[in-house]
């Protein structure tokens, strides 16, 4: 419907973010898991951004207020456990690797002065682990490479983190000047391309490095495609004319199945 929080999905779970009343989660058997309402230093309303499933762990979710920012940590019932605030940035993007490092897309809402890094990586306990991808890599224009939303995005997985990030002049308001870029787990850049006017916006990788993309906006019938080489995208089988690409499990493909009720069906399916 319209004007209602749009579900997503994060390992294995199904998620509803109400921004300012409670993040619900929905566990792969599609019965209810928690719901969270996230508690910050001040009294200011907390909006959530976005949320990362640790696999056997808990769950890490995006936060800001107009008193405090950072990463809100929950245990695998959903209780929060701990805060790590983020200096200088807002959470916009946020990822979980498989050995628990906590991958954080900046969005810096401006060009701050001087150089600054828009990737952190943080450990469970809250240290700083490594930052990368210096703002000064992107072309002249920019302004800000990575916003919440779903035009940009930071993904891990197998060893790869993969950032969709707006780049160049006229970037801060036309998303579709874009670019993609693969970096390894010490920050080393694997491969780095343009990505404009890329009509997918549904960014998925795999547990094993696997990255595809499709329509974004619950299309039904929307092609899929996986990444072969910065210049080579395959298309690859769908389920049905009906599924849409929704998320991955681990090794998996998560597909929704649309319908006219308000239910939601989801399927999980070996890759193509």
């Amino acid at each position: 419907m319209d004007n209602q929080p749009v579900p997503f999905f994060r390992g294995g779970y199904c998620f509803v973010n109400d921004w300012r009343a409670a993040l619900r989660a929905y566990a792969p058997d599609g019965t209810f898991a928690f719901a969270s309402v996230p508690r910050l230093p001040g009294t200011d309303a907390v909006e959530i951004i976005d949320v990362a499933v640790d696999p056997g762990a808990g769950f890490v979710i995006a936060v800001w207020s107009k008193s405090a920012k950072g990463l809100v940590l929950l245990d695998q019932n959903g209780i929060q456990t701990t805060f790590i605030p983020t200096a200088g940035f807002t959470p916009a993007h946020v990822a979980v690797s498989e050995d628990h490092s906590i991958w954080v897309g900046g969005d810096f809402g401006y060009k701050p002065p001087g150089d600054h890094m828009i990737i952190h990586k943080y450990s469970k306990t809250g240290s700083e682990l490594g930052a990368y991808l210096p703002f000064s890599s992107f072309p002249e224009g920019t302004i800000n490479p990575i916003m919440t939303g779903p035009d940009t995005t930071v993904l891990v997985g197998g060893g790869v983190v993969v950032v969709t990030a707006r780049s160049g002049s006229g970037s801060n308001t036309d998303a579709r000047l874009r670019e993609l870029i693969r970096m390894d787990y010490s920050g080393n850049i694997l491969t780095r391309t343009r990505f404009d006017n890329v009509r997918g916006e549904a960014m998925i990788l795999t547990s094993d490095g696997a990255l595809y993309q499709s329509d974004g906006h619950g299309v039904p019938n929307s092609p899929v495609f996986r990444f072969r080489s910065p210049e080579s995208w395959q298309r690859v089988a769908r389920p049905d004319t009906r599924s849409v690409l929704f998320g991955s499990d681990q090794q998996d493909l998560v597909y929704m199945i649309p319908s006219k009720s308000e239910k939601i069906t989801l399927q999980w399916y070996p890759q193509p």
